[in-house]
């Protein structure tokens, strides 16, 4: 709407609108959600058999911890904990939510690996966090808000269209 006010000069409306403000207030909205589209692609967990490496490329720091060592895991509801003994403090704590969802295969692969190394872990969970009913019902709400955010953005277009379409004849 601001463009075709500012191109099409309908009625006095462009005289009360700033260029500048439009354009950095845009800008910073797009920058943000531009973060927040790519932001879990900062946080990833790369495992082997005998190394567990957690990445924070925002901060551009990793924690390596030794697979051999770990005698105990487990999965709260928040994430991952790893500990070298039980009664201690979580050396690695590997948060299930940093601007997105975990992988199921990634959690499938890692249990795999814990059943292989014969490694205790206790589950608090009853299925993955990011996975249940209420994030369904999120994800299903975020797609019908989408739909409707894309045909009012065609009925603009199409209004676009047919001021073209007058300003032509």
């Amino acid at each position: 709407m601001f463009t075709e006010i500012k191109v099409f000069h309908i009625g006095d409306y462009d005289q009360y609108y700033s260029t500048l403000s439009f354009l950095l207030l845009f800008t910073a909205c797009l920058i943000v959600c531009a973060f927040f589209l790519i932001a879990y692609s900062f946080y990833y967990t790369d495992f082997t058999e005998h190394t567990l490496t957690y990445h924070n490329k925002m901060l551009g720091r990793h924690v390596d911890v030794d697979m051999d060592a770990v005698k105990f895991v487990h999965f709260t509801r928040n994430g991952i904990q790893l500990y070298y003994k039980k009664d201690e403090k979580p050396k690695l704590v590997i948060p299930f939510f940093r601007f997105g969802i975990v992988s199921k295969n990634g959690v499938d692969s890692f249990t795999k690996l814990l059943v292989y190394k014969k490694i205790e872990f206790v589950n608090d969970n009853k299925e993955l966090p990011g996975y249940g009913f209420v994030f369904k019902v999120i994800r299903t709400v975020y797609a019908l808000l989408c739909i409707f955010v894309t045909i009012n953005a065609l009925k603009y277009l199409l209004l676009v269209f047919m001021i073209m379409k007058e300003e032509a004849f």
